[in-house]
């Protein structure tokens, strides 16, 4: 259990975990109080029971309760699959399809079978283990892809690439935060969300998490970009933690793009020396407070990040109009 943003917790609180079932049926998995102090730093575990159910997709949801007041947590989603240990015995060792992103995907794969991590790489697992058994040539084609290798070796990078990476699509390049897959951005809730954005824009989506320091890397990940489509309009987008360490990476050369998104409640908005459109989502923005230089556009975030997570697709479109800058005419 990790505290995703920086929220001031006093007391003892009990915390559940409930499953929530394709039919809307709940199921308390596990419940346990704990300190202020056990949502500090690296987080914690906790026992997660899985419910006894066909196939179908289940959540995960945590409740936080302290005396009368409650508050649920981003909802995790978990697809359960028929058969799936048998199925992966045989793709391990079959002469299955393998083509594009083999690798990542089943390290994904491995993670969920050994490692309990949850999948997020945009593709419902069951689509993609019926497609690789069935040696259906689409199943290389999927809009959702792994990047690993392709931009930089220390990036762990997946994009929604409906053409290809070499196209004259916009593309908007998401920075994770701490503790997120890059792969999770495609998945869920936010992923939707994200999905409606990238077709109403006729756009590419690519979302990293950098292994080191992120300053050396970020002016080799445009050029690759730029490559192949010099002329391509490329924003980068900072999401949670990731933005700070986006923020950092911009200088003292700040790359070749076309504007730059930092969304955070942990968001440093002093007044940066750039030329480029900024658009700044904090809770620390003062209601109505206005840019202090032409191209910077400041907006009040919520107390709590994850609502301005799943406002910000909608932010950037309006933040690209009243730039002029819309979408490109589709041929």
């Amino acid at each position: 259990v990790l505290q995703r943003y920086p929220v001031s917790i006093e007391g003892e609180v009990r915390l559940s975990l409930i499953w929530r079932g394709p039919a809307g049926e709940e199921l308390e998995s596990h419940a346990e109080t704990f300190g202020a102090a056990a949502f500090r730093g690296a987080g914690f575990p906790m026992y997660v029971r899985s419910p006894v159910t066909g196939p179908g997709l289940w959540h995960l949801a945590p409740l936080l309760e302290q005396g009368e007041a409650r508050r649920q947590g981003a909802l995790v989603p978990v697809e359960c699959i028929e058969g799936v240990e048998r199925r992966y015995d045989l793709l391990r060792a079959g002469p299955l399809v393998r083509g594009e992103g083999w690798k990542a995907w089943m390290g994904e794969f491995e993670g969920l079978m050994e490692a309990g991590r949850r999948w997020a790489n945009g593709v419902p697992p069951s689509r993609w283990l019926a497609r690789k058994e069935s040696g259906d040539p689409q199943s290389e084609q999927e809009p959702i892809r792994s990047l690993e290798g392709v931009l930089a070796p220390e990036l762990e990078a997946w994009g929604r690439l409906p053409q290809g990476l070499d196209t004259a699509r916009d593309v908007f390049v998401l920075f994770a935060p701490f503790g997120e897959s890059a792969a999770a951005l495609f998945h869920g809730p936010l992923g939707r969300r994200w999905e409606q954005f990238a077709e109403r824009r006729g756009a590419d989506l690519v979302s990293v998490r950098s292994q080191g320091r992120l300053q050396p890397l970020l002016a080799p990940l445009v050029a690759r970009l730029r490559s192949e489509v010099p002329d391509r309009r490329i924003y980068l987008v900072g999401r949670g933690d990731g933005a700070a360490f986006l923020q950092f990476a911009l200088f003292p050369d700040e790359p070749d793009v076309n504007g730059l998104v930092l969304c955070s409640p942990i968001t440093p908005v002093d007044e940066a020396d750039s030329d480029k459109p900024w658009l700044i989502v904090s809770h620390r923005v003062e209601e109505g407070a206005v840019g202090q230089r032409p191209g910077l556009t400041l907006v009040r975030g919520r107390p709590f990040g994850i609502q301005d997570e799943l406002d910000l697709p909608g932010l950037i479109e309006n933040w690209l109009l009243s730039l002029h800058d819309p979408p490109p005419k589709s041929d």
